[in-house]
């Protein structure tokens, strides 16, 4: 569990490097979506002082990933079919370029 929440960590940071990011568009050297779909095969659900996240755990391209659910106002269950975004974002930075993989939930 105590990986899970470390990965989650992770993907967290970066959606939100990559979604309040202060790139320009002179700075995006790539920048691609896709959906796709995949059947959940955890939830992970944590509430601390009445906030709360929902996260999805699937296999996408032979991995492990987790999807947060973020402000959707139907939460999925384990067993049901997930339909996701990928994001693949390239940014110049001063020693080169960072590539950063998110996700997200669509339903």
């Amino acid at each position: 569990m105590r990986n899970i929440l470390i990965l989650n960590i992770l993907v967290f940071s970066l959606l939100s490097f990559s979604e309040f990011s202060y790139a320009s568009d002179e700075n995006i050297l790539y920048n691609k979506h896709q959906s796709f779909t995949a059947v959940i095969e955890n939830v992970i659900d944590v509430t601390d002082n009445g906030f709360r996240s929902v996260n999805y755990i699937l296999t996408w391209n032979d991995n492990k990933i987790i999807v947060p659910k973020n402000n959707l106002p139907v939460q999925k269950k384990k067993g049901e079919t997930l339909k996701f975004l990928v994001m693949w974002h390239e940014l110049k930075t001063d020693d080169g370029s960072v590539k950063n993989l998110s996700f997200q939930a669509l339903e």
